[in-house]
């Protein structure tokens, strides 16, 4: 008998399954059924609010530790004109006025900014003034490059640095200039360096090698200093021959770059001397080493314009008697593909999670999800990133979509979901793009696994089964298929027989055939990865605590074990395995003791070696996912359910934690599958909508994604009900919903993709009871109104056509309550009242009923007012208008539960807040005190401290809104139909007015407003 359970989904095949899974997964799946069987009766902890003491104005600040270094030029009216800061970071200029390089230094660091290339067309000659000193305790803001056009004769913009050498009777004299431009002498004599240097440079000239036959001392005077507006003549090398012929006792650190295209390469010698290499040939360190010591030679910064990875090879060992010149350093460009969206399944409540990358932090911005099959356990793209494929556990199928290139949705594709064998485990789509594989293990205990394998149209991204299909996979419970990169052969691990199946794939059909029997591995193999170079094969056993590896005969695929396999992780029930794009670190989940184990690869053999100690994760490490640059690390973790990114060392391989966001859970972590492409993703601002009370209507307008600027809609305001008090769009911005207070119901537009113009779907308006605002869940499915007169919220869902049916019945949440807020996993919403309550509900994952968080309502400040959360889901803040503070809380992220640890208490009567999308800032309205003015989020606590003065407005703000760039701000003003913009710099806390505003539309009391924005 197959069960049933409380939400209409067969349980039978799941459990059946986990009765013979090592823990480490059984418990995974347990946590799947337990929490859809809770989801009735969810058990919240509990809820505590505890205000800080002191809380005057700057309480907790921390002052910036890096500054800018910047000025003003004059007199431009050629091009090419390129400075340079200390030598590296290039800075191309094109016109008159302020600049700033895009490096920030710390306090103390010291700068020296030169004329790089002096502009032609006309030839002009600029001079830097103030151009050089240390870094105080604030942006270098009083430098001076004045360009003058040449009237005759344009002078020399670069300079030759040399001298003269006496004494010399050896040969193998070398020098070099700051530790690069080597230059051997060979006689007495005047020199000079090939490479000339711009005005304002320094040089450092040092020798490279002395003098032998006869042994030679030779000593450098006036050897650093700054190239004015001359040649460098006056540095002396005098040689001197040594008594008896005494050898050198220190030696010169060298050897040589290739491929270097871009700036900013910086190399060290046991973590010091730090050298700057700006092109390909010779380098040397400045300092020599004495025999018998030691080097190490690191990359310490990787060059940009064009990002590239410098790989350093013999950079270690010990001084002999002789200069170290045999030093590689090998540099390639970056490849010019980008993450772009990131896929998370959540098994618990059928869902895939979108995340957007940010394209200046890395850091995973939530962009709703879609509903799957039953329990969807892993995500599979095609290379192309056209299409995606979710295999579903207990539905026994996969779902199929198209991939939204620019957004990143995902469209359900024709037909889909697509049958399988009985309980598909993991998908993965072959690297020719053409098919894709599930791995089958059955609904009982000793099923033999089975391979579902289907053809994908090119076109829709449908997908045919292929004849023969299901295949044998060769052993029971099989967890995963890969292919080597070359799509030839797969390999699949089979849980309950501790062995591993190798097949060969027909390139036109995409049959697999066995390839000889089963291998055996560790106890219980629960994942797989074949190396870039597909001649490794790794394994990670479960059971077992370790990693298998087995060469792969590149004719036939056959496999075999590799000497010393296997090798421990270090750690206990490995979950994962990640190898790196150039094949030296290979990276490992350990779930039952929580942390990473770093391995290094022998590019020979194929061997693994344990890389330090194991690096803790905050909850439950499984998945792993790598950019194709090998610079970031994804890292799925559960309970709590997070996705962890990491930036990975390209040295040692050492992985150092950049940010969190917080998953729909439980269970988010079990896979994450990425999408690319040839840029980076970017947020663009497209619309913004505004109603007005007074004339009963909405207005559209465009944003300008450069200035910020509004332009009404062409078609004019469109009717709405009577006293719309809101409007909201959803994340998808398929749909704009009003909330009509005074006529009592709720209008709903389809938005117009390309103009923003609104439309009223069928069967607007739907009825309400007194609404005042409208918040849409992340999916798009659900809607929740507070309604002010009714003290309650409504839920509503939300069908393909933008039309609402209410759900349940209303739920009481106080006197007057206010704006609703959901969180940005869509799994919990919060509502205050007048009273200084604040009520918080879990949000049903499948009907959208609100389940209360217990201990809800908490007691905030005097009349809160709107509450709003950091990108990553871990902190909200809540704005009291009467009590003039905002209260910061933390969630958790299993119950809902808030936490209060924070009380700013100089703010003036914020009636709004909203977080900026990158989670750097927190921006406030002031109804009262008629201003606005932004608080900096501490990145480890989430706590607030003032960021910008009081800006003050020409009327009383009913509301603060940020566009999906972060760089736009938006206040609407109380009566007056007046719409305030600014543009807002991240760095300094500037606030510039966007030009043309105030922005007008017709006038009412409290108008509703919101902006919405694209990916691209």
């Amino acid at each position: 008998m197959i069960t049933i359970d409380t939400l209409g989904f067969p349980v039978e095949a799941a459990v059946q399954r986990m009765r013979a899974a090592r823990v480490v997964r059984r418990r995974i799946l347990w946590e799947v059924i337990g929490e859809r069987l809770r989801l009735g009766t969810v058990l919240l902890g509990a809820v505590s609010l505890t205000a800080c003491g002191g809380g005057g104005k700057g309480s907790g600040g921390t002052p910036p530790t890096s500054y800018h270094v910047g000025g003003a030029v004059t007199g431009l009216s050629g091009s090419g004109l390129a400075l340079t800061n200390n030598g590296g970071e290039k800075l191309a200029i094109s016109a008159n006025g302020a600049f700033a390089f895009a490096t920030a230094l710390s306090g103390g660091a010291s700068y020296s900014v030169a004329v790089a290339s002096q502009p032609t067309n006309p030839a002009q000659t600029c001079t830097v003034t103030n151009g050089s000193g240390a870094v105080s305790a604030s942006d270098i803001t009083n430098i001076t490059v004045a360009c003058a056009t040449g009237g005759g004769d344009i002078p020399p913009t670069s300079y030759h640095v040399g001298g003269t050498v006496t004494g010399l009777s050896g040969s193998g004299l070398a020098l070099t200039n700051s530790g690069g431009d080597r230059l051997t002498i060979s006689a007495d004599g005047t020199f000079s360096f090939a490479t000339a240097l711009s005005g304002g440079a320094s040089y450092a000239v040092a020798v490279a090698s002395q003098p032998t036959n006869p042994v030679q001392t030779c000593t450098v005077t006036n050897g650093s200093g700054a190239v004015s507006a001359s040649d460098i003549t006056n540095i002396t090398v005098a040689c001197v021959t040594g008594g008896g012929g005494t050898p050198p006792t220190s030696y010169h650190l060298g050897g040589t770059v290739t491929g270097l295209s871009g700036s900013g390469l910086a190399v060290t010698d046991n973590g010091g001397d730090k050298l700057t290499i700006s092109a390909n040939g010779t380098f040397v360190f400045a300092t020599a080493l004495s025999a018998g010591a030691s080097y190490a030679v690191a990359v310490a910064s990787q060059p940009t314009n064009p990002a590239q990875t410098c790989t350093v090879t013999n950079g270690t060992g010990a001084v002999n008697e002789s200069d170290i010149a045999n030093i590689a350093i090998a540099c390639t460009t970056d490849p010019t593909i980008f993450p772009r969206f990131v896929y998370v399944p959540t098994p618990n409540d059928h869902t895939v999670s979108i995340y957007a990358v940010d394209p200046t932090t890395s850091a995973l911005r939530a962009r709703g999800y879609v509903v799957a099959g039953s329990t969807p356990n892993s995500v599979s793209l095609t290379p192309n990133g056209k299409f995606a494929y979710v295999p579903n556990l207990d539905s026994s199928n996969v779902s199929a979509y198209t991939v939204d290139a620019a957004s990143g949705n995902l469209v359900p594709v024709a037909g889909s979901p697509f049958a399988t064998g009985l309980v598909p485990f993991a998908a993965s789509v072959h690297p020719s793009g053409r098919f894709v594989y599930t791995v089958n293990q059955g609904s009982a205990t000793g099923d033999p696994g089975t391979l579902s394998v289907f053809g994908i149209d090119a076109a829709s991204g449908a997908l045919s089964t292929v004849p023969g299909s299901p295949y044998s996979a060769n052993g029971r419970q099989p967890t995963a298929i890969v292919f080597d990169p070359t799509g030839r052969f797969a390999y699949v691990p089979n849980f309950l027989d501790n062995t591993v199946a190798a097949f060969s794939i027909n390139q036109s059909t995409g049959a697999p055939t066995p390839i000889g029997g089963p291998v055996v591995t560790g106890q219980y193999p629960t994942a797989a990865s074949v190396d870039p170079s597909a001649k490794v094969l790794y394994i990670v056993n479960a059971g077992s605590s370790s990693i298998s590896g087995y060469t792969i005969n590149a004719a036939t695929g056959v496999i075999s074990s590799i000497s010393g396999s296997p090798w421990p992780t270090g750690g206990t029930g490995p979950q994962a395995i990640n190898i790196d794009p150039a094949g030296r670190f290979a990276y490992v989940t350990n779930g039952d003791s929580k942390n990473i184990s770093i391995f290094a690869i022998n590019a020979t053999t194929g061997g693994l070696s344990l890389q330090g100690s194991l690096l803790a994760v905050t909850g439950t490490p499984y998945a792993m996912s790598m950019d194709p640059s090998g610079k970031l690390l994804r890292v799925g973790s559960v309970a709590p359910d997070m996705i962890l990114t990491y930036a990975v060392d390209g040295q040692s391989g050492t992985l150092s934690l950049l940010s969190s966001v917080r998953a729909r859970g439980p269970s988010s972590g079990v896979a994450i599958a990425m999408s690319l492409g040839p840029t980076r993703v970017a947020f663009k601002p497209r619309f913004a909508y505004m109603t007005s009370s007074t004339s009963n209507t909405v207005s559209a307008y465009t944003i300008d994604a450069t200035t910020g600027a509004l332009t009404a809609n062409a078609s004019g305001p469109v009717a709405s009900g009577n006293g719309p008090a809101s409007v909201t769009v959803d994340l998808q911005g398929r749909f704009a919903f009003v909330a009509n207070t005074n006529s009592s119901n709720l209008s709903v537009f389809s938005i117009d993709a390309g103009t923003g113009s609104l439309t009223p779907v069928t069967g607007s308006p739907f009825p309400g009871v007194f609404p005042t605002s409208v918040a849409i869940e992340p999916g798009g499915r659900f809607a929740y109104v507070s309604n002010s007169l009714a003290p309650s919220l409504s839920v509503y869902s939300i069908d393909a056509a933008g039309r609402l049916t209410a759900v349940g019945a209303q739920v009481p949440v106080g006197t007057s309550p206010t704006a609703v807020s959901i969180d940005p996993s869509g799994k919990f919403a919060y509502v205050a009242n007048a009273t200084g309550q604040l009520y918080g509900f879990r949000i049903h994952a499948f009907t959208g009923e609100l389940l209360p968080i217990p201990g809800s309502p908490l007691l905030v400040g005097g009349t809160p007012r709107t509450i709003a959360f950091d990108p990553t889901g871990r902190v909200a803040y809540m704005a009291n208008t009467t009590s003039n503070d905002i209260s910061t809380f933390n969630i958790d992220g299993s119950t809902g539960a808030l936490t209060g640890f924070g009380l700013s208490t100089d703010a003036g009567n914020p009636i709004s807040i909203t977080v900026d999308p990158t989670g750097r800032f927190v921006h406030a309205a002031n109804y009262s005190a008629s201003s606005f003015r932004a608080y900096a989020i501490d990145q480890a606590s989430g706590a607030l401290r003032p960021f910008s003065p009081n800006f003050v407005l020409a009327g009383q703000p009913v509301s603060v809104n940020v566009d999906p760039s972060g760089r736009f701000l938006y206040l609407p003003v109380d009566n007056t139909g007046k719409v305030y913009a600014f543009s807002f710099d991240a760095v300094s806390g500037q606030v510039t007015s966007v030009p043309g505003m105030p922005f007008s539309g017709p006038a009412g009391s409290a108008p509703g407003f919101t902006v919405w924005g694209t990916t691209q």
